[in-house]
């Protein structure tokens, strides 16, 4: 059964290396979701803001958030990279804060940063506003 195996990764190579470098990319990307930790589903973060009175923090820009935002979120977009306000966020520091943005990248650096000013439940919704419009979820406009 070896023999076989072997042989078909001789007469399959390009299948074979493909795979073997699928295999590799999924899990580099577990790994590098693991490492930031903090990317949470739609389903997560729901749960943690009807359970545990979570908070919604939109880290987009004040003219974004106007367009459309999820309701009863807080707009708290980095001044300089990802640095937020922490005065303003310190009443939340204990509960869990769901960080959005467009995407999941700036708002993953920012829920990464707010860990380490010792906001421990900081999380970020893993694909951003697009998870949220992509379930057919509703926006408040301002």
């Amino acid at each position: 059964m070896t023999e076989q195996f072997f042989q078909f990764i001789v007469n399959h190579w390009a299948l074979s290396a493909a795979l073997v470098l699928i295999i590799v990319l999924l899990l580099l990307e577990e790994a590098k979701n693991r490492v930031s930790g903090n990317k949470i589903s739609l389903q997560d973060a729901t749960t943690l803001i009807n359970r545990q009175r979570g908070v919604w923090i939109d880290v987009r820009d004040a003219d974004a958030f106007r367009q459309g935002h999820i309701v009863n979120a807080l707009n708290f977009p980095p001044v300089v990279g990802t640095a937020i306000s922490l005065d303003k966020l310190k009443k939340y520091q204990e509960k869990p804060l769901i960080l959005i943005g467009q995407s999941d990248s700036q708002a993953s650096r920012t829920a990464d940063y707010l860990r380490k000013q010792g906001f421990q439940q900081a999380y970020c919704l893993a694909g951003g506003l697009s998870t949220w419009v992509g379930a057919g979820l509703p926006l408040q406009k301002n």
